[in-house]
């Protein structure tokens, strides 16, 4: 799935920190997941950006916290992190791609 970012569905911001962006960054994740019939359980990759190293600890934090929910046994998909300028839009402080091996039924 292309870029998500901390954007709520009416289209506002979750927070002006990356840890709330990275929270909703997640939930948009696994919204799109379970509407393709899929879950966390079938991401392969994740590649983050964020728009600057002070957001590392925030996003580090939120992943945590979502990650330990969705991979119980710690086996985390693989995951790349790079530090940008900026993003897309003002305000925006993370941006996560992620490729999953969607099951077909």
């Amino acid at each position: 799935m292309s870029g998500q970012v901390g954007v709520m569905e009416d289209g506002t911001l979750a927070g002006t920190d990356a840890e709330s962006q990275a929270r909703q960054v997640f939930a948009n994740i696994e919204s799109l997941l379970r509407s393709a019939g899929a879950g966390p359980e079938h991401l392969v990759k994740l590649f983050t950006m964020l728009s600057g190293t002070e957001h590392l600890a925030g996003s580090r934090a939120a992943q945590g916290e979502v990650f330990a929910r969705w991979f119980p046994e710690g086996d985390w998909p693989a995951h790349s992190l790079i530090v940008v300028a900026a993003l897309a839009a003002p305000g925006l402080l993370i941006e996560v791609e992620a490729i999953a091996a969607v099951p077909r039924g």
